[in-house]
């Protein structure tokens, strides 16, 4: 069932009603006025790109419908404003939905924590993990002008998730970490530095000869004072804001979200974050990674493909650290039972974080496009050669108007999703909104 999408350019409301009959109970996805399909199709891939500046509508007239037109796949939805948990909450409770509501600008409130070392199997997992904190670090978001800073700050971080594992028997969390680096002391008096836990390197080092965290370890003790000194600075500019209330409301709580089971059963996570926060920033990017890496790993376990679908919403996707291997993730997530929906401010973002190939290979591998204008010079160059258009048409664009991509069906000139219009709007969301003014 496809429901008012065109081959020509025409404007929709030619053609088409603003807001379709849906059929219920079926997901939906609700690119622009006339333009909804349903969310699974035979033809093209689930996987989304929204192009816009701050302000342009991404969320109201995307994410918010995509939402609302859900009823059989679990979500992972990012929010900044809580009303937004606060509306769309009870209404995926009603459908059968379990919510996680996991508030990294405020962890104390949430009703779930977090720990990135819970799908931990290898130390190579370790030192993924070390090479996110690391590149999430104020000022190396697109890269330091010296790699070497950036790997040594890795080497550390991952040795120390690593001795920390070492001490709770292979049964740490994120947390323990956390505490066994608060009581981590460097002694840099001589010419070489030592610190508190070279007993504890020495320990796994004999007990398992393999493991390569004690070569790691040699980044640090290895140095001389000068070098380790600057190693620890930044070590200690990514770790220490965790140290406090912060990191032990969001790592310290007894439940802790399992990402597997997004693939087993309908649950929607809620993330509300704080964008102007570093450290929600850094755990935003560590939880996005983690959800690819384990949606994966269970998709094999299912035999290729999840029981429950899930589609994920990235919101200001290019705007935190490169998450490693999304090119290659992207690549093979219809077969998985994976979809995104990557929300951009323009592809320059995209670009800049991912490099021209791996940036090209996402932007391929979504079959629908939406972009509801920019500034972005280089964003309108490419929907001008999309569209047969000149490029001053397109930076001409009224606010409000909007191009729809999708792949096998051309491209629809139209405008944002009309959501205040949509009856499941009005009958659940805009009912319980004028509710809590009252």
């Amino acid at each position: 069932m496809q429901i008012g999408f065109i081959t020509t350019q025409k404007e929709h409301n030619d053609v088409t009603p603003p807001v379709p009959a849906f059929e219920q109970g079926v997901d939906y996805t609700c690119l622009g006025k006339g333009v909804v399909y349903p969310a699974k199709s035979p033809d093209v891939n689930a996987n989304e790109i929204v192009l816009g500046a701050t302000g342009s509508g991404k969320s109201m007239s995307v994410c918010e419908p995509r939402i609302l037109h859900t009823f059989n796949s679990s979500l992972v939805i990012p929010i900044v404003k809580r009303k937004t948990y606060d509306l769309y909450a009870p209404l995926l409770e009603e459908r059968g939905y379990e919510v996680w509501d996991l508030n990294l600008a405020h962890p104390e409130k949430s009703n779930i924590g977090y720990d990135p070392c819970r799908g931990f199997k290898t130390e190579d997992d370790m030192l993924s993990l070390a090479g996110t904190i690391a590149c999430t670090r104020s000022g190396s978001l697109l890269g330091d002008s010296d790699p070497y800073w950036t790997q040594a700050e890795t080497a550390v971080i991952a040795s120390l998730i690593g001795l920390s594992d070492f001490k709770k028997q292979g049964k740490g969390r994120f947390i323990d970490f956390i505490r066994y680096y608060k009581k981590f002391r460097v002694d840099l008096r001589g010419s070489h530095c030592e610190t508190n836990y070279d007993k504890d390197i020495n320990g796994l080092k004999a007990l398992d000869p393999s493991s390569q965290i004690p070569k790691l370890w040699e980044t640090l003790s290895g140095n001389n004072s000068k070098t380790s000194a600057c190693i620890m600075s930044m070590v200690n500019n990514s770790l220490g804001r965790f140290t406090g209330s912060y990191g032990e409301a969001l790592f310290g709580k007894g439940k802790t979200i399992n990402i597997k089971a997004l693939g087993k059963r309908k649950v929607a996570l809620f993330v509300t974050t704080n964008t102007v926060s570093e450290p929600c920033q850094m755990i935003n990017n560590i939880l996005y990674m983690d959800i690819f890496k384990e949606l994966f790993e269970e998709a094999e376990s299912q035999g290729g493909s999840l029981s429950v679908p899930v589609h994920i919403i990235a919101d200001d996707f290019a705007c935190s650290s490169k998450i490693n291997g999304f090119a290659n993730y992207i690549s093979v997530f219809r077969a998985a039972g994976i979809s995104v929906s990557i929300l951009l401010q323009s592809l320059t973002q995209l670009d800049s974080l991912y490099g021209e190939y791996e940036a090209s290979t996402i932007r391929n591998n979504c079959d629908s496009w939406v972009y509801m204008g920019s500034m972005d010079i280089h964003t309108c160059e490419e929907m001008a050669r999309r569209t047969d258009k000149t490029v001053k048409e397109i930076m001409d664009m009224k606010v409000g108007q909007i191009i729809v991509l999708r792949r096998g069906y051309g491209s629809v000139f139209t405008e944002r999703y009309p959501i205040l219009e949509d009856e499941l709007y009005i009958q659940h969301i805009l009912k319980e909104d004028t509710q809590e003014m009252q």
